[in-house]
């Protein structure tokens, strides 16, 4: 690895122990598709991890596949609160160890609630009476 390399690992691995040490971690992922000469078309599904400290720092993750063991690593010293979504991954850490608290994903939650059921064309906040709709913030 040449210098710049070197110079730009120091800064993502100082960027990555904050987003740790804070007093929440945000996470998601997205795939993507990545370039692979050995794949039929050319190209394969690829996974970005996104993780968020305290709303303010951010720093990103790619593997390969979906596969549960890439956020179960990559939050194996995190301690406190991961806001997450329903991911089995998620949920097997928050299984195996007992200092970390899960905290729902709104985003997901408005995303059902105001996205239309399958059986009917009725949004689903209108069979919520709990459920107040007004303007999101992005």
């Amino acid at each position: 690895m040449g210098a710049v390399g070197q110079a730009l690992l120091a800064i993502y691995q100082c960027l990555w122990r904050e987003v740790m040490n804070a007093y929440v971690v945000g996470t998601d992922d997205t795939g993507l598709k990545v370039l692979d000469r050995d794949s039929a078309n050319g190209v394969k599904r690829g996974v970005m991890w996104v993780y968020v400290g305290d709303g303010r720092l951010v720093v990103f993750q790619y593997s390969p596949n979906h596969r549960m063991e890439h956020p179960i690593t990559a939050l194996s010293e995190r301690v406190s609160l991961i806001q997450c979504d329903a991911y089995a991954g998620y949920r097997r850490l928050a299984q195996q160890r007992q200092d970390i608290v899960r905290a729902g994903c709104m985003a997901h939650v408005r995303r059902k609630l105001a996205s239309p059921t399958r059986r009917s064309s009725t949004r689903c906040w209108a069979r919520a009476p709990w459920f107040k709709p007004r303007p999101w913030r992005t």
